[in-house]
C-alpha cells in the first residue's frame, strides 16, 4: 500500500504532525547536543606554555587572564593535568560547597604531607575525611575554644611583653620574626598546656618554615616531569624528621602523665575524641593531625597579623576607631566573651586578610565535569585565587582601598571571600585564629604603636600563604607617643 503523500496541512518534516494524518511520522530525534569545549585561554609558548606569565607575577596573572579571556580559563603549562582558573565566585561556590563531593584536594594538595602514611584532615579525601571531620570538628566549636582561651592569652601575653625592650629605641624589627614566635607559642600551648621551652619554640619555627618552602615546591612540582631534583628538599626532609620526633614525643609523654580529670588542651581533646564505633585515633593519626594543624595555623595567622599592622599605620583613622573600640572594653585582660564586642576589630583583620589574598586554592574533579558551560576534564586542576577575587571591581567597590567598613555596609559574596576558605572543607581552626588575633591585636595595641619604616610599601611575597617582601619592618614606640616619626 502507497502511503498518502504529505498535504499542507500534514507536512511530514516537521513536527509536530497533524493530528488527522493517519501516518504516524514519529518524533524527529533532537541532534545530538554538541559537548562542551575547553575554556578559551592563551596558547602560551612552545613547552613552557604560560608558565613565564605565572612565574612573574602568580598574583596579578589570573587577573589579567581573567580580563582577557572570562571567568573561566584554561592555562597551558607543562604537565600531566589540564590547568583551569576559575573567577566566577558563583562557580567557587558551586566547586567549594554545592558539589564539593564531586572534587577532591588532588594530587597537588597531596603533596603538602607526602610524608605522612595518615593523610590529615586538610588534605584527606573521601571516607578518611569524614571520619576524621566528625571527630575533631566538635572539638574546635565555642565552648571548646573557650576552655584553651586562658592558654592562648597568656602564651600572647608572654610573648608581648618581650617586645617592651624594643621601644624607643629607634632600630628596626621585622615583625614577621616576633608574630612567628607568638603563632608557634599559642598554638603548642593550646595544643600541650605545657610551657614549651624558648630553644624548642625557636626550632619549631625553624622547622615548619622549612617545611612550608618545601612543600610549596613539592606542590608545584606535581604537575611537572617526576623524578626532578626539588630545592629545600635535605633541609625539608630533616625538618620532617624533627616534627615527627617533636609530636611523637609530646604525645608519648601525655600517654605517660595519665591526667586523672583530663584536660582542656587541643591535645587531650584529640586523645578523647573517638568515632561511631568508639574507635580512638592511632598515634600515628595524632601525629598527623597535629602537624596539619600547626601547619594550618602558624604561619597563615604569622602573615596576616604583619599584614593587619602595616594596614593599621598606613590608615591611621582606621587605627583609632579601633583604639577607641578597645578602649571600651576597659584594662581587663581579653576573654572569650569579649569578642562579640569588637566586630571592628574583626573587620580590620578580615579587611587585611582581602589585601594579603593567598595565591592559591586547587581542587580535582572526580570526573569528567562542566564549570560555566565548559568543559573541565577529569583530574584537572581547578584553580581559584583568592588574591584575584578579593580584589575583583565587580564584587567589591573600589577594591584596592583599606576600608573595614565594608564589611558592616556591603553585601559581601561569600564566594569572593576566602581566608578560610569555603563550604564542607573550611578551616576547622576559623575560630581558633579569630581568636588569636584579637587577643593578640588588643594586647599589643593597648601596649605599643608600630611605624612603618620610612619608605616601605607592602608587597606581596609569594608563599604558602601571603607573605609582604622584605618583611614587615617596624619601630615600636609607647601607645600615648605624642607624635610618632615618620
Amino acid at each position: 500500500m502507497t502511503p498518502p503523500k504529505p498535504t499542507s496541512s500534514c507536512p511530514a518534516a516537521p513536527a509536530p504532525a497533524d493530528p488527522r494524518c493517519p501516518v504516524d511520522h514519529g518524533a524527529r530525534p533532537a541532534p545530538p547536543p554538541r559537548p562542551a569545549s575547553l575554556p578559551p585561554g592563551p596558547r602560551g609558548w612552545p613547552a613552557v606554555g604560560a608558565l613565564p606569565l605565572l612565574l612573574r607575577d602568580i598574583y596579578r596573572a589570573p587577573e589579567r587572564l581573567r580580563d582577557r579571556y572570562g571567568d573561566v580559563v584554561r592555562v597551558p603549562v607543562p604537565g600531566r593535568a589540564e590547568l583551569i582558573l576559575v573567577n566566577d565566585p558563583d562557580l567557587v561556590v558551586e566547586v567549594f560547597n554545592r558539589r564539593a563531593s564531586d572534587y577532591g584536594k588532588g594530587e597537588m594538595n597531596y603533596a603538602l604531607f607526602s610524608s605522612e602514611r595518615h593523610l590529615p584532615l586538610p588534605v584527606s579525601d573521601g571516607e578518611p575525611w569524614k571520619r576524621m571531620r566528625r571527630l575533631l570538628s566538635p572539638k574546635f566549636g565555642a565552648r571548646q575554644l573557650e576552655a584553651v582561651s586562658p592558654l592562648v592569652r597568656e602564651a600572647i601575653e608572654e610573648r608581648i611583653d618581650r617586645w617592651q625592650e624594643h621601644v624607643g629605641s629607634g632600630r628596626p624589627v621585622d615583625l614577621d620574626g616576633p608574630w612567628s614566635d607568638l603563632t608557634m607559642s599559642v598554638l603548642l600551648r593550646s595544643m600541650f598546656t605545657t610551657r614549651i621551652d624558648d630553644r624548642t619554640i625557636d626550632e619549631a619555627v625553624v622547622a615548619f618554615r622549612t617545611f612550608a618552602y618545601y612543600a610549596a615546591f613539592k606542590m608545584i612540582a606535581t604537575n611537572a616531569p617526576r623524578g626532578l631534583p626539588l630545592p629545600y628538599q635535605r633541609r625539608g626532609e630533616r625538618a620532617i624528621r624533627w616534627i615527627h620526633a617533636f609530636l611523637d614525643r609530646m604525645v608519648r609523654e601525655r600517654r605517660a602523665a595519665q591526667l586523672p580529670d583530663g584536660g582542656s588542651d587541643i591535645l587531650q581533646m584529640l586523645l578523647d575524641a573517638v568515632d561511631d564505633d568508639g574507635r580512638p585515633m592511632t598515634d600515628e593519626e595524632l601525629r598527623s593531625e597535629l602537624f596539619g594543624l600547626i601547619f594550618g595555623g602558624f604561619e597563615t595567622t604569622a602573615s596576616a597579623l604583619s599584614w593587619t599592622v602595616a594596614m593599621l599605620d598606613l590608615h591611621p583613622d582606621v587605627a583609632a576607631t579601633l583604639d577607641d573600640e578597645i578602649a571600651a572594653l576597659g584594662d581587663a585582660p581579653p576573654t572569650a566573651a569579649d569578642l562579640d564586642r569588637l566586630p571592628y576589630l574583626h573587620a580590620v583583620f578580615d579587611e587585611a586578610q582581602r589585601l594579603q589574598g593567598g595565591p592559591m586554592f586547587s581542587r580535582t574533579p572526580i570526573e569528567d565535569t562542566e564549570l560555566g558551560g565548559h568543559r573541565v576534564p577529569r583530574g584537572s586542576i581547578v584553580w581559584i585565587s583568592p588574591y584575584a577575587l578579593h580584589r575583583d571591581p565587580r564584587h567589591w567597590r573600589d577594591p584596592e582601598r583599606f576600608d573595614p567598613a565594608r564589611f558592616a555596609r556591603d553585601e559581601i559574596h561569600k564566594g569572593a571571600f576566602l581566608p578560610f576558605g569555603l563550604g564542607p572543607r573550611k578551616c576547622m581552626g576559623m575560630r581558633l585564629a579569630y581568636m588569636e588575633a584579637a587577643f593578640a591585636l588588643v594586647t599589643a595595641r593597648r601596649r605599643y604603636r608600630f611605624r612603618l619604616a620610612p619608605g616601605f610599601v607592602p608587597r606581596h611575597q609569594f608563599h604558602i600563604s601571603t607573605g609582604m617582601k622584605g618583611g614587615c619592618p617596624v619601630t615600636l614606640h609607647p601607645p600615648r607617643a605624642a607624635a610618632l616619626p615618620r
